[in-house]
């Protein structure tokens, strides 16, 4: 009879820490999508021309963080062609992204693609 009980408190505990936490992720990735969105929207200022040879892609690993006026702060940038680095965090510089919901401190990790196909 205690083994019972032991049981159902445990299941009764373990599925409202499962639920609690469930809820909070989805709000996280609810706003980690609003930003990547909005981060790869600005991406289409950038000219790849300047930067990817025709007919290739380039990767960069964009770290970024959510800072204290609810703006996405660089952490860091990682990628083959420091040129297109630095042109990535002048736009993203240039235009920031805001993100209300997430809060501060977070940070992500993004991949950003940039192809160069001929016209």
């Amino acid at each position: 009879m205690k083994t019972k009980i032991l049981v159902l408190v445990i299941a009764i505990f373990g599925t409202a820490l499962f639920f609690s936490q469930t809820a909070n992720a989805q709000s996280n990735l609810k706003c980690e999508k609003k930003v990547v969105k909005q981060i790869k929207r600005s991406m289409n200022v950038l000219d790849v021309t300047d930067y990817v040879p025709e007919n290739h892609k380039v990767h960069v690993i964009l770290t970024f963080a959510i800072n204290d006026d609810h703006l996405v702060d660089i952490v860091k940038i990682e990628g083959y062609d420091q040129k297109l680095n630095n042109a990535v965090k002048e736009i993203l510089d240039r235009l920031p992204v805001k993100c209300d919901a997430d809060p501060i401190g977070n940070q992500y990790t993004l991949l950003l693609t940039f192809k160069h196909l001929p016209v």
